[in-house]
């Protein structure tokens, strides 16, 4: 990743605080998140991918429905 200034900084720390709190499953929470985006996420239906940093991060999330 190449960071070009303040700015660039401070979204790309945005992105990842954002992501680690809301969308990444957490070892020591027994794998919950500490915040989850979905709270009751459905056990089935397709699988999509919201990413993050230019595909860096990933969230993987099932569609309801």
């Amino acid at each position: 990743m190449i960071l070009i200034g303040e700015n660039s900084m401070r979204r790309a720390v945005e992105n990842f605080v954002e992501h680690y709190n809301t969308e990444r499953a957490q070892q020591s929470l027994g794998n919950k998140m500490i915040k989850p985006r979905i709270e009751n996420m459905p056990p089935e239906g397709k699988i999509l991918c919201d990413p993050r940093q230019g595909g860096m991060l990933n969230y993987h999330y099932r569609k309801a429905g």
